[in-house]
């Protein structure tokens, strides 16, 4: 039987986005398997382009998500990775 090394769980940075890869967390302590946090951000298009620009979303999203491995890494025994991708969701997903 073929072992589960790694884990990769994606968040939109909702609640139920944090239970979820709080969930993810169980499991990858219960496997022995590293765990992988990823929120994608959209490339903005067109003439409107948001207050906080690409820049700032992107540092906004790495903040929250490593508070959140920070918080995982001191009630599990696990030191979690976070990335944060720009561009359409099937893509960066097959390069995380």
């Amino acid at each position: 039987m073929k072992t589960i090394e790694s884990l990769l769980a994606a968040t939109d940075l909702s609640l139920a986005g944090d239970h979820a890869v709080r969930r993810a967390a169980l499991l990858a302590q219960a496997l022995g398997a590293r765990l992988h946090i990823l929120h994608v951000l959209r490339p903005t298009r067109g003439w409107f382009t948001p207050a906080a620009g690409p820049e700032l979303q992107a540092v906004q999203a790495r903040a929250a998500l490593q508070r959140l491995a920070v918080e995982i890494a001191g009630s599990l025994d696990l030191s979690p990775t976070v990335e944060v991708g720009v561009g359409p969701l099937h893509e960066v997903l097959q390069h995380a």
